[in-house]
C-alpha cells in the first residue's frame, strides 16, 4: 500500500498521515477537543445524524452545532475567558430558535435530546420576575386562558378593520394568516353511554375553530364520542387546568410540574369507576398527551391521545363513508417520538382515499409558542410544504392545534385536527349504541 501511495502521491499531499502514518503515537495526537459541558449532551460525538430532522438547521444552528457551541461556551467560562460575544449570539441562534421538538433524539445513536439542553439553559437564564410570572400562571391558569381568548377576539376585531396583513406586520409575524377564532369550553354531557374521561387541552380551548361557523375541537370530539355510544366526562374545573407543557418548554420546570400534578389529581378523580379501576382518559393534543403519559407512567390509569383512542375504540363503532381526498397529513413530533404514527395513518386511511404526506416535512417548527415568538422558525421549517402539496389538495390534518395554525399559515390550506374529518365521515351513519 505504501508503494502504491508513493506512486500516486509522491509528495504526500493527499490525506497525509490518515491511512498510513509512521508515527506510533499518532492515535494520541491531534484529538478533537470535546470538553465536558452538561451531562445531558456530554456523550455527543458530533456525528450530525440529527441535523436533517431539525427545523432550525440551515436557519440558525442544528442540534450538533448547539452542543458544539455550548461546549465552547463552557470551555471559555472554565478557562476564565470572556464569553460575552458568543453568549449573546447563542441566546438567539442556540436557544430562541430551538423548537424543543426532540426529533434529534430519534436519529441520535445515543438518544440525546438537544431540546432538553435548551429547556435547561432557558430555565437557568430566567430572572426573578419571570419565575414569579410562571408561578402566577400555574396558580391562575383559568384567567390566563380567558385573557388569551379575549386577545384573539381583539385581534380579529382589529384585523377586520385594518386588514390581516397589517396586523401581521405590526405583530412581527405573530398574527398568522388564517388565525383561528377564540375558543370556548365545551358543555358537559348528561346522557348515557360508556364512560370516557375527556380532557380538552388548553390549545383547543384557547384557539377555536378556523371560521365562525365551524365547531370547536372540543365540541367535535364530544359529538364523536356520543355518536360512538360513549358518555364523555369532563374533569372538574377543567377550564382552569393545564398539563404545564407551555411552561416546561420555557425551562420553568417547577411550576410546570405543579400544573401536571394538579391535572393528574383531577384526572384520577374523574376516571375513578368506584370499583377500584379507572375509565379510559383521552386528550386532544399530542404534545400534552405524551407529557401526561410520562407523568402517569406506572399508574393504572390509561391515557390515550385522541387518534390512538379513535383507532382502538371509535373506528369499530362508527360507520365511515370515505371521502375522495386528497388530504394532507402532518405527523407532528410527539406522534413520531411516541411511535403512534401508524395508528394515525390508519385512522386517516379509514376516512379518505387519497393521502398526501410530504416526505421532506418533519417538524413544523411551531414548537408551542415559537411560531408566534420566532415566526421565521416556522417559515423555514415549512419552506418545502407548499410545493409538496398538489393543487387539488385543499385541506390537511394533524393532532396539535398550534402545529395546525402554522401549517395553515404557511401552506394557505386549512389544517385541522383529524377529529374533524372523522366526524364528517361518520356524520350521516352514526351508531346509536356500542
Amino acid at each position: 500500500m505504501r508503494q502504491i501511495k508513493q506512486l500516486f502521491d509522491p509528495r504526500g499531499l493527499l490525506n497525509p498521515g490518515v491511512l498510513l502514518n509512521d508515527d506510533p503515537q499518532a492515535h494520541l495526537k491531534n484529538l478533537k477537543p470535546m470538553p465536558a459541558a452538561e451531562d445531558l449532551v456530554d456523550r455527543c460525538i458530533e456525528c450530525g445524524f440529527c441535523e436533517p430532522l431539525c427545523p432550525s438547521h440551515q436557519l440558525t444552528l442544528s442540534p450538533r452545532q448547539r452542543i458544539v457551541s455550548w461546549r465552547e461556551l463552557s470551555r471559555r467560562a472554565g478557562a476564565g475567558e470572556s464569553v460575552t460575544d458568543l453568549q449573546a449570539d447563542f441566546a438567539y441562534f442556540g436557544l430562541d430558535t430551538c423548537a424543543g421538538c426532540g426529533l434529534c433524539s430519534t436519529a441520535c445513536p445515543v438518544g440525546i435530546d438537544t431540546g432538553a439542553l435548551t429547556r435547561l439553559l432557558r430555565g437557568r437564564g430566567l430572572g426573578g420576575a419571570a419565575q414569579k410570572m410562571a408561578h402566577w400562571t400555574a396558580d391562575n391558569f383559568g384567567k390566563v386562558a380567558a385573557l388569551s381568548r379575549m386577545g384573539l377576539s381583539a385581534g380579529h376585531l382589529a384585523s377586520s378593520v385594518v386588514g390581516q396583513g397589517l396586523i401581521g406586520r405590526l405583530s412581527g409575524g405573530a398574527w398568522k394568516r388564517g388565525m383561528p377564532q377564540a375558543g370556548k369550553a365545551p358543555l358537559p354531557y348528561r346522557g348515557s353511554g360508556d364512560p370516557v374521561v375527556y380532557f380538552p387541552a388548553c390549545g383547543g380551548r384557547i384557539f377555536g375553530a378556523n371560521t365562525r361557523t365551524e365547531a370547536t375541537l372540543p365540541d367535535v370530539i364530544m359529538a364523536l364520542l356520543v355518536r360512538a355510544g360513549c358518555a364523555p366526562i369532563l374533569p372538574e374545573g377543567f377550564d382552569a387546568l393545564c398539563c404545564g407543557q407551555m411552561l416546561e418548554s420555557k425551562g420553568m420546570a417547577e411550576p410546570a410540574d405543579a400544573m401536571a400534578q394538579t391535572l393528574t389529581q383531577a384526572l384520577l378523580k374523574a376516571a375513578d369507576d368506584g370499583r377500584g379501576g379507572y375509565y379510559p382518559v383521552i386528550m386532544d393534543a399530542s404534545t400534552c398527551s405524551v407529557r401526561m403519559q410520562k407523568k402517569l407512567a406506572g399508574s393504572s390509569l390509561a391515557l390515550l391521545d385522541f387518534h390512538e383512542f379513535a383507532h382502538d375504540a371509535l373506528l369499530p363503532r362508527l360507520h365511515l363513508v370515505r371521502q375522495p381526498g386528497p388530504v394532507a397529513l402532518h405527523i407532528n413530533c410527539s406522534v413520531r417520538r411516541s411511535a403512534s404514527d401508524a395508528k394515525l395513518r390508519r385512522v386517516l386511511a379509514a376516512c379518505v382515499l387519497q393521502i398526501v404526506e410530504p416526505s421532506e416535512v418533519m417538524c413544523c417548527g411551531f414548537g408551542g409558542d415559537r411560531g408566534f415568538a420566532v415566526p421565521e422558525l416556522n417559515v423555514h421549517a415549512l419552506r418545502k410544504l407548499d410545493a409538496a402539496l398538489p393543487a387539488t389538495c385543499c385541506e390537511g390534518v394533524s393532532t396539535n392545534r398550534t402545529c395546525e395554525i402554522g401549517l395553515t399559515a404557511q401552506s394557505g390550506r386549512t389544517y385541522r385536527s383529524i377529529a374533524y374529518l372523522l366526524e364528517e365521515c361518520s356524520r350521516a351513519h352514526a351508531m346509536n349504541s356500542c
